[in-house]
């Protein structure tokens, strides 16, 4: 069993313009997302399905101190990850497609052994 991490990267200026109806259809997404998964055998783990905070809420920690606000300055922010053991990337990916329908990517990086 391998363990993944779906990273779900957004532009924040595109998700404040969503209505709030196009906002609950992406979340219905997630929900079919997570029970596709759970039928086809990947494992959520408990907890690790999760939204972030708008990057303007960062925290980034530096030997040098504290600085508020996202480490980058770039277009992308991760909006939120899963954190899923499964045995078959493969499948994995034909899964996230569905997902994808309503993120502009998934990123999916195995935990390194």
């Amino acid at each position: 069993m391998t363990r993944y991490y779906l990273l779900i990267p957004h532009i924040e200026a595109e998700w404040r313009a969503k209505t709030p109806a196009e906002q609950v259809a992406v979340f219905a997404v997630h929900e079919e997302f997570a029970e596709l998964l759970a039928k086809r055998g990947h494992t959520i783990l408990t907890g690790y399905g999760a939204a972030l905070t708008e990057p303007s809420t960062a925290v980034t920690v530096r030997a040098s101190g504290l600085t508020e606000g996202p480490y980058t300055e770039a277009a992308e922010h991760i909006a939120g990850l899963y954190v899923v053991d499964s045995e078959d990337l493969v499948d994995l990916a034909e899964c996230c497609k569905v997902l994808a329908r309503a993120e502009s990517a998934i990123e999916i990086r195995a935990k390194e052994e």
